[in-house]
């Protein structure tokens, strides 16, 4: 049985940024965007499949808007779960936003239109985002089978409300052993 994770570090708003690193530069990342509250809003699960609904419907939608807004952003594997939504994100030559400001015009994207579409008012995402920088072939490729595998493992995805939480876990993609994936920041 899994259990869900709950990180004190990360319950105050805390950053998790990079101190000193452009969010601009030439690269790929890794984001997780959760829904507020971790409510299932945008789909549900069956068997291994994610059953989208309406709102999820929007927020792909959404996604795929942004690359075809911005020219410099390319959009690679990417899965959206009942409350949250994995992706790599690549940002090429001419990039002129951060990649804080490009996840913040998404959420306010789908926000806008999941609101208009369901006449709420209502807190769609996180007011923050998980992000890492991706540094490595081999990082890439295992956060590309991570997002692929993503709704098989939702029974012990530490996003799945119905899990215990546990406090003090790091959220995300734990369960990738970072240190043999990539060098360390220096």
């Amino acid at each position: 049985m899994g259990v869900r994770v709950m990180c004190p570090a990360f319950s105050y708003r805390r950053s998790v940024r990079l101190p000193g690193y452009n969010y601009a530069s030439i690269g790929a990342y890794f984001v997780t965007i959760c829904a507020a509250d971790r409510r299932c809003l945008f789909g549900e699960m069956e068997d291994i499949a994610v059953k989208v609904t309406l709102c999820g419907h929007v927020v792909e939608e959404s996604w795929r808007w942004l690359a075809q807004k911005y020219p410099f952003v390319h959009l690679d594997e990417w899965v959206l779960m009942p409350n949250h939504l994995h992706a790599i994100i690549w940002l090429a030559e001419g990039c002129s936003k951060p990649l804080g400001s490009l996840v913040g015009a998404f959420k306010t994207v789908s926000s806008r239109r999941i609101k208009a579409q369901e006449g709420s008012r209502t807190q769609i995402w996180q007011q923050n985002y998980y992000e890492h920088i991706i540094r490595s072939d081999k990082a890439l490729l295992a956060l590309r089978q991570y997002i692929r595998d993503n709704p098989v493992q939702w029974a012990q995805d530490a996003e799945n409300p119905k899990l215990p939480i546990v406090y003090g876990a790091r959220p995300g993609v734990s369960s990738l052993d970072w240190a043999a994936l990539e060098p360390p920041l220096r």
